[in-house]
């Protein structure tokens, strides 16, 4: 029977090869007790099975068209793609459309927005090319019990891969008590708070006590969105609808409008975010007004091609009295064997009417030779004024005329290799209206790695040097050496040595580097990482001033998602009384409950920053959360399948 199942299976191959020329590529496997193959059909019976771009399904029946290439399964049919598992009465798959149909369809469904499963049954269930999954008067919940505890039916779901769920004709039904009905039902997965099911009850600064409840409709995969209703302690009644769209041979945008007219001026909040595609130009629009919290707006426009892009972006708050404005252009080519970058940037900035510009103009070129890298910058200027220079935290602000920079590979050997650097120029620095030409060396060393003391070390040293004629000069180095030496299995020590000092007579040094201050230290890390657990401990001595850092200690232990505890502690080497921890810990007590708990410590306090108790409701979760610092004290309930569709019961109700 093996041999006749292989010989079915390679006569099959034959056939579908030398009946279509795409077929060659087509990973398509046949095999049963019995096979019947010929020109007309191929047939499978008894144990039969077809293996097809991960889907496996097994049937009592398999029929193959290799002229139309139109497949169809019958009996005791169970198809397997996936983490996805569907029982059904006949199955039928187009190999050229690349889709299937599932008839009389039920099984489990997952999806990696959703935690656990959507148990579904329905008169069909269908999947194209594109992933998306459509079934026909289904009826599905995320509870494993035969009678769950709810489910909703619907005359047909649609559920796209990684974005949205919808659902037309939708009713609700705790166990089998029918609660609601609604004509569409929408979970975009990006949003998935936003859902019809349960209202959100809370506290905000600006709304005080509300209530807030959301509409989600779904017309096509082109045009979704959802409705936003609410009522504030301070703000009263309001509403919004947020629109999701994709217009045809233009591009995808999405457009919000909330208002609240119960207040004394009505307040409104607009947006509209739009990307288009024309030709070979992509484009961008955002604009956002606002009069709610403050009187704002936002607006960003960008348009790109090739190597070519053009943007403005601007904020203006009325209320801050804040203005800022940036306008940038970059345009890169390549000419011959030269890539070159053009970048233009205005920037002003304003508040309180002080207004401050830095307008900057770069035009780079680099390009390789063998192993030499030259770079460019053919012209870049900066129009500073001192308001400019506070406004925008400038402690200087350069202007260079024509630089060039040449860097290259010294030396590239087994023992040792060196990068060298050399950038010619001239500046001028504001706000001290130093001006003149430089030249600036950098020099960069790699030694081996070594072995010592059953470690291994490894090395930098950078070393560099500004001149600015006549006289003045800067020169600099920087060393790091690591050792590092795995002690046992699970951990590993680390010791690092790290020397930074700098000479001269210069106060700054090109493209505005300022001197780096003197180092001299000594750190160690001893880490610790095994199956379950990981913990680090470092301090550092600084050499200079004689004195140790903080010890610090970060460590965690995880024995599933269900138990994990985590620490962060600090101690002072010369006072253990200066010492403070922060310690997270999640903690299912039993299949029931579940504590999450923060908490401070310190020599004399112990105090809990916030908790949540969490009760099991089997397909749904119950919560209570106490934050110490707000003195809130929440109930809240969620779905366990969509831990973010939830309802939060604030004090007060």
């Amino acid at each position: 029977m093996k041999r006749a199942i292989f010989v079915g299976i390679l006569v099959l191959i034959i056939v579908v090869i030398s009946s279509e020329a795409f077929a060659s590529s087509i990973p398509l496997k046949i095999s049963g007790d019995k096979l019947l193959i010929s020109s007309e059909k191929v047939v499978a019976t008894g144990n039969a099975k077809l293996e097809y771009k991960g889907i496996l399904l097994k049937a009592d029946y398999i029929e193959l068209d290799p002229k139309t290439w139109e497949l169809f399964a019958t009996g005791n049919v169970l198809l397997t793609e996936d983490k996805n598992t569907l029982s059904g009465e006949r199955f039928s798959l187009s190999i050229k459309e690349d889709t299937f149909k599932l008839e009389k369809a039920k099984g489990e469904l997952t999806e990696s927005n959703i935690k656990g499963a959507i148990y579904i049954n329905g008169d069909s269930i269908q999947k194209d090319r594109s992933g998306t999954i459509i079934s026909e008067r289904a009826s599905f919940t995320t509870c494993d019990l035969p009678q769950p505890h709810y489910h909703i039916e619907a005359k047909e779901l649609v559920i796209y891969p990684q974005e949205r769920l919808y659902a037309i004709d939708v009713s609700f039904y705790l166990g089998d008590t029918l609660l609601f009905s609604l004509p569409y039902y929408s979970i975009v997965f990006d949003y998935p708070e936003r859902q019809p099911i349960i209202p959100e009850i809370g506290t905000s600064p600006d709304k005080g006590m509300y209530l807030r409840a959301y509409y989600s409709h779904y017309q096509s995969k082109d045009l979704y969105g959802y409705a936003q209703f609410d009522v504030g302690e301070k703000t009263g009644f309001g509403f919004g609808l947020t629109e999701f769209y994709n217009i045809k041979n233009f591009g995808p945008g999405y457009g919000m409008i909330y208002i609240l007219p119960s207040l004394d001026e009505i307040k409104t909040q607009l947006s509209l975010n739009q990307d288009a595609k024309l030709g070979d130009v992509s484009l961008s629009t955002y604009i956002n007004r606002t009069n709610i919290t403050e009187d704002r707006w936002d607006y960003r426009i960008s348009a790109s091609t090739g190597g070519h892009s053009i943007s403005y972006y601007g904020y203006q708050n009325n209320t801050t009295q804040t203005l800022s404005n940036i306008a940038n252009l970059t345009s890169s080519n390549k000419v011959g064997d030269v890539n070159t970058t053009l970048n233009i940037r205005d920037r002003k900035y304003s508040v309180q009417k002080n207004l401050g510009e830095i307008t900057e103009y770069r035009l780079t070129g680099n390009s390789n030779i063998q192993n030499i890298n030259i770079r460019g910058e053919i012209y870049t200027i900066s129009y500073p004024d001192l308001n400019s220079i506070s406004q925008f935290g400038y402690m200087y602000v350069l202007a260079k005329l024509p630089e060039i920079s040449i860097s290259s590979k010294v030396l590239n050997s087994p023992y040792l290799n060196i990068n060298g650097e050399t950038i010619l120029g001239n500046y001028i620095e504001y706000p001290d209206q130093l001006q003149g030409s430089a030249i600036k060396v950098n020099l960069s060393l790699y030694p081996k790695a070594i072995s010592l003391l059953d470690g291994n070390i490894s090395s930098s040293i950078t070393l560099n040097g500004s001149y600015y004629p006549p006289q003045d000069y800067i020169t600099g180095i920087t060393s790091n050496i690591q050792w590092s030496k795995s002690i046992s299995k699970d951990s590993t020590l680390k010791l690092s040595y790290d020397y930074r000092e700098g000479w001269g007579n210069s106060q700054f040094n090109i493209l505005s580097e300022r001197p780096s201050l003197p180092l001299n230290t000594i750190s160690g890390v001893l880490s610790l990482n095994g199956e379950n657990y990981s913990a680090s401990l470092t301090t550092r001595f600084d050499i200079l001033s004689f004195s140790l850092s903080p010890i610090v200690l970060n460590g965690s232990w995880k024995q599933d998602d269900e138990h994990k505890i985590s620490l962060s502690l600090s101690v002072n080497p010369y006072s253990l009384n200066d010492l403070s921890a922060v310690s997270y810990i999640s903690w299912r007590l039993d299949p029931k409950w579940k504590i999450d708990a923060r908490f401070n410590i310190t020599p004399t306090i112990f105090q809990f920053q916030d908790m949540k108790i969490t009760y099991d409701l089997h397909c749904w979760e119950a919560n209570i959360s106490y934050n110490i610092l707000t003195q809130a004290i929440s109930l809240g309930f969620s779905l366990k399948a969509f831990p973010t569709i939830s309802t939060t019961i604030a004090p007060g109700f």
